[in-house]
């Protein structure tokens, strides 16, 4: 059979290798995608605008 000539140890070393360079690829991709949508800017205060300091200024009931 063709398939059983290149079942040897280097065939099987390559395999795992590539296996690994695979998930290590994959895992990477991921947390990069994944680090765009979890980005939290931290100098964002809520009263930044001139209109959010208005609203915060005015008395309250009016």
């Amino acid at each position: 059979m063709p398939w059983r000539t290149r079942t040897s140890v280097k065939f099987w070393g390559v395999v795992v290798v590539l296996c690994f360079v695979a998930a290590l690829t994959a895992v990477g991709l991921s947390r990069f995608i994944a680090s765009f949508y979890s980005y939290v800017d931290r100098t964002y205060a809520p009263f930044d605008t001139e209109w959010e300091e208005y609203e915060r200024s005015k008395k309250p009931g009016r």
